[in-house]
């Protein structure tokens, strides 16, 4: 994440966040129908069942929202500030999510150390 928000701050001023988004997503689907190809799997395109590729995607509209909105930040901010946003949010939404949408087992200790974690990185990182 920290390496793709370098290299789209330096590219965001000369596109729009929606486009850079559909290009993205466009040579991220080309990579994979290559390596489908190249690893001889391509016959899994079709045999993929309907609940797994509705929940894919859903995975894929909620990632492209995403990286629209990471753009946005991208154009408006320094990329070390919006690590400083998105990653504390990152840890403690997939901590929520794993708990109420897998069961997941979750300690005081793990949501201790991830809001611990959180509290520095923006601490560090909206530091001037």
């Amino acid at each position: 994440m920290e390496f793709n928000a370098f290299i789209g701050k330096s590219i965001i001023s000369s596109y729009t966040s929606l486009e850079l988004s559909m290009l993205r997503y466009l040579m991220a689907g080309l990579i994979a129908i290559i390596m489908y190809i190249v690893f001889g799997k391509y016959k899994l395109l079709v045999e993929y069942n309907i609940k797994t590729l509705c929940k894919m995607l859903l995975v894929a509209v909620f990632g492209y929202i995403g990286l629209i909105f990471n753009y946005n930040l991208l154009n408006k901010h320094n990329a070390n500030y919006i690590f400083a946003i998105i990653y504390p949010l990152t840890l403690i939404s997939l901590l929520v999510f794993g708990y109420f949408f897998f069961n997941e087992n979750i300690s005081i200790q793990r949501v201790i150390g991830i809001l611990i974690i959180s509290l520095g990185i923006i601490i560090v990182y909206s530091s001037k």
